[in-house]
């Protein structure tokens, strides 16, 4: 056997044992059906398969942030964030034998505070092609189920991922967009914040300036994701300079397991 026919045994191998290794993760009845939705319990669960899945993950960061694949930003990102040991990470992939691609990647941990479950999402990634199907709530949805988690928390500058967390957290509890945050929640913000080391942010509007891509844009097109809910639009419109990178704390709570702060 020749060296170019040795090589690609081994890479026939590697495929057919990713693929066994997805199906012992397959998550059933979550998303809509021709894809597939997977579940690793760790960044290190999942790195076993990483030679195999970034060329399929990086496509999607490049495309759910309107960015070329060889941006450099796309390419530091996807190689890191997906494989860190402290985190969840749910994989969906079309149903196409021939034409696999990465549909959704959701990045995301169980926090506790107080003896409270709560839940990070730190990373949601939606493929252009896939976006309008409800994709970011139902995942979002399934890992609240998988964790128990009683708030969510998360750091974001798209209007988008903050219409998803609202359909778990109704009017009065989601904060800042449902007004001033009161202690309770301003406490658990700063402790929130202790852990992330990220820059101080605004207690009446939890804003971080400059927060996302060095003071520019996450997205490369430049172009403000802007949603259909007006109370959160209004709050983006009058609080965060999308152009400048600012990012918004947000943090929500679950009803009717956690009483309003």
């Amino acid at each position: 056997m020749t060296g170019t026919e040795q090589g690609r045994l081994r890479a026939t191998t590697e495929f057919v044992n990713a693929d066994k290794y997805l199906l012992k993760r397959e998550i059933e009845g979550t998303i809509p059906a021709g894809l597939k939705h997977f579940r690793f319990k760790s960044g290190s669960e999942f790195s076993y398969i990483k030679s195999y899945i970034l060329p399929y993950i990086i496509p999607l960061w490049a495309s759910a942030l309107s960015r070329p694949m060889d941006d450099q930003l796309v390419l530091e990102d996807s190689i890191k964030h997906p494989f860190d040991e402290y985190f969840f990470v749910d994989l969906v992939l079309n149903d196409r034998i021939n034409e696999k691609e990465a549909a959704a990647i959701y990045i995301y941990k169980a926090i506790q505070y107080k003896q409270i479950t709560g839940l990070n999402v730190h990373i949601c990634l939606v493929h252009e092609d896939y976006q309008g199907y409800g994709l970011m709530n139902k995942l979002i949805r399934s890992s609240i189920d998988t964790t128990q988690a009683q708030f969510l928390t998360l750091h974001t500058q798209n209007q988008h991922m903050v219409q998803a967390v609202r359909s778990f957290c109704p009017k009065g509890f989601l904060f800042p967009i449902d007004g001033i945050p009161p202690l309770g929640i301003r406490q658990m913000a700063d402790s929130i914040e202790k852990e992330s080391n990220k820059p101080k942010y605004d207690e009446n509007v939890m804003v971080i300036r400059g927060m996302f891509g060095a003071g520019t844009p996450l997205y490369g097109d430049r172009k403000e994701r802007i949603g259909n809910h007006t109370d959160i639009r209004t709050f983006f419109l009058n609080n965060v300079n999308f152009q400048k990178g600012d990012g918004v704390l947000i943090i929500g709570l679950i009803p009717p397991t956690f009483k309003q702060a």
